[in-house]
């Protein structure tokens, strides 16, 4: 599931919640603004990068305005001010003039370096193909990789030592490990943590929630909904460390399900919860179990990075969603609750 897909998880929701928000959250507001290149928002923020992708509309498509017949990916450089897009659909179309449609599932960038692209085009009379695609910060396309013998991407990032870490698709039926570690150049690294049977990369509401995956200084992870797990492995030594964590209980905590979900530094787990009529923020560690944090009012979160967290938030049922950033650590250090 693409990184729209999943926020429209957590917003398809929001109109549920807004009322309720208030409740048991104290903190005065302390955030501030972070600037919005597009009038919609950013599919992603990373890297100090705000990153945008559309897929190709399918015959009959809705809602065509979240579509785009070039399957275009922006990032845009709030600090450099300028945009560097990158058309993903006519590179694909110079290898393979058959594409009928792309699908992006995630994008990473970082500046100086590269942009990974994870995506899967469908052709007029074979089989989709999935691709592992790098583009230069001029937008045009370096290396293509076919991704034939391993599983398509769910989700990916780039580490700081020009690495892509990809978080495998597990209902692929090629998917024999978790993470799969490649170089800028494409070539594979390594294959990490066997799949056990009961895990899913599926997410809705029904099943848990929301999949979340990142990559901290020392670990890739994942939280996977269905099973509501927590699975991470050492980038340096490829041992992994598998954590149940379920969900909160809360009173009255029917329907619960996930929200977008952090794997702190200090091995804390950021999650946001919703359930019927209400929502909260919460924090998981294997000695205190959850406690729930203060947030603000109409806040939902988006992505966290060091001690950085952002969040989208609606003031009003119908309202644009606008993007504040603050740091976990002022969220964590009032009082809690389990």
């Amino acid at each position: 599931m693409s990184g729209r897909q999943t926020m429209r998880l957590v917003l398809a929701a929001t109109t549920c919640f807004v009322a309720a928000l208030g409740m048991g959250y104290s903190q005065e507001a302390t955030s501030k603004p972070v600037d919005v290149h597009w009038e919609n928002g950013p599919s992603k923020f990373e890297n100090g990068l705000q990153i945008l992708w559309r897929d190709t509309p399918s015959p009959g498509t809705p809602n065509a305005a979240e579509y785009d017949p070039e399957a275009n990916v922006e990032i845009f450089d709030g600090a450099e001010g300028k945009s560097v897009v990158c058309h993903v659909a006519s590179a694909i179309r110079e290898i393979d003039s058959t594409l009928s449609g792309v699908s992006i599932s995630d994008v990473s960038a970082r500046n100086p370096g590269f942009i990974a692209v994870a995506a899967v085009y469908s052709r007029t009379i074979r089989p989709p193909v999935a691709l592992l695609l790098f583009f230069s910060w001029s937008g045009s396309l370096s290396r293509s990789v076919v991704l034939n013998k391993l599983p398509q991407i769910e989700s990916l990032e780039i580490d700081g030592a020009g690495h892509v870490w990809a978080l495998n698709d597990l209902e692929d039926r090629t998917a024999n490990s978790v993470f799969t570690e490649f170089e800028s150049n494409g070539s594979v690294v390594r294959q990490l943590v066997k799949p056990q049977r009961h895990w899913s990369t599926d997410e809705s509401v029904s099943q848990g929630g929301q999949l979340s995956f990142g990559l901290t200084s020392v670990l890739a992870w994942t939280w996977l909904p269905k099973s509501r797990t927590l699975v991470s492995v050492d980038k340096s030594n490829g041992r992994s460390l598998i954590q149940k964590t379920g969900l909160p209980h809360v009173k009255n905590g029917l329907g619960m399900y996930a929200g977008r979900t952090e794997l702190l530094t200090d091995g804390r787990v950021l999650m946001e919860v919703h359930w019927h009529g209400d929502m909260g923020w919460f924090l998981w560690s294997t000695r205190t179990g959850w406690e729930r944090i203060t947030g603000h009012r109409g806040d939902y979160l988006y992505t966290a990075n060091g001690d950085q967290v952002i969040f989208a938030t609606s003031r009003t049922v119908g309202s644009p969603m606008a993007f504040r950033s603050d740091r976990i650590s002022g969220l964590i250090a009032t009082s809690t609750y389990r």
